[in-house]
């Protein structure tokens, strides 16, 4: 898995291998280094919003088009099998370093009607914590 930068057009994205470690069994790394560290934040927000059309762009995307000449050598290693302890391990140092979001799910959920003006669609937290509520009420009688 290489660590060098995507290139889409004029975007740059950081390209983060170590966030998707555990898929291919591996153990997570963490105190990883950002998106924004690897990709300068100028680089990262590249725009051809409101920019006449120019040989510009080819020049500024350029050397992160050489850098995949060296993709081979930009490749992160294998880290140990993936276990439960380092999972917990992991969860331990990730869980504090994120936002939870917490919202209201009713426990007797009506059938929800799909509108335009929907938003966040919280029918399918308020059905999932129905079922969460009838299988922990299964389990316990």
């Amino acid at each position: 898995m290489t660590t060098t930068a995507l290139v889409y057009d004029v975007y740059i994205e950081a390209h983060c291998p170590d966030r998707a470690r555990r898929q291919f069994g591996q153990r997570q790394l963490y105190h990883v280094p950002s998106a924004l560290d690897r990709v300068e934040r100028h680089d990262h927000s590249l725009s051809r919003t409101g920019q006449p059309f120019s040989n510009m762009w080819v020049t500024r995307v350029q050397p992160w088009v050489d850098g995949w000449d060296q993709a081979e050598e930009n490749v992160v290693l294998a880290t140990p099998a993936h276990t439960d302890a380092s999972y917990r391990a992991y969860l331990s140092w990730y869980q504090p370093q994120t936002c939870c979001r917490l919202i209201y799910a009713d426990m007797q959920p009506q059938p929800h009607v799909a509108t335009s003006q929907d938003g966040y669609a919280r029918h399918r937290d308020e059905a999932l914590a129905g079922a969460v509520s009838q299988s922990y009420h299964l389990k316990v009688i």
